[in-house]
């Protein structure tokens, strides 16, 4: 693996183990202050320094988005996935010496995805060919993703071996995502 590569692994995974942490302590704060918003409904003063902490909470995790997903420079707006996931299955292949054959399907074939959305396919990909990987399944793998048929604001994917299906769909439409 080239610096490059290490350099991005290690930054995903201080990523990942950031957003997991400061996550799940953000979420057990705002769900303790919706509790104590209930309970101080009739303390006017008390109430306000709840509100003052819900705020604050959602403060921090905009700006703890922010951080973790910055904005993409102009040419990172968007990427074209064919290239992204033969990658991504070669690299598989290579790491966990699977002897499968991979087959990728993308409709429309030249598929361009914002970065964002692009990165959280990989990732959920990813994820599910680790999954494969621990199954010790040598069989032929069938990834699809494609524009949904019946819905055209919906991406949907779907990693198929022999004995194992995974499948999820995500939203095209990302603006406004916290």
């Amino acid at each position: 693996m080239d610096m490059s590569g290490f350099e991005d692994d290690e930054r995903r995974r201080v990523t990942s183990a950031l957003h997991e942490e400061i996550g799940q302590a953000l979420t057990a704060l705002r769900a303790n202050n919706a509790f104590l918003l209930r309970q101080t409904a009739a303390r006017p003063d008390l109430h306000a320094a709840a509100r003052d902490v819900e705020i604050q909470g959602a403060q921090i995790a905009r700006s703890l988005h922010a951080l973790l997903h910055p904005a993409p420079l102009p040419e990172e707006a968007a990427q074209a996935l064919q290239p992204q996931l033969h990658e991504l299955l070669k690299s598989w292949q290579d790491s966990s010496r699977q002897s499968a054959r991979c087959r990728l399907e993308i409709r429309p074939p030249h598929l361009v995805l914002p970065r964002d959305l692009s990165l959280t396919l990989c990732r959920m990909i990813h994820e599910a060919l680790q999954h494969i990987a621990r199954q010790a399944l040598t069989r032929p793998v069938s990834l699809s993703v494609r524009v949904a048929d019946d819905d055209p604001a919906v991406l949907r994917w779907e990693l198929a071996s022999e004995s194992l299906c995974l499948a999820a769909s995500l939203p095209l439409a990302t603006e406004g995502a916290p």
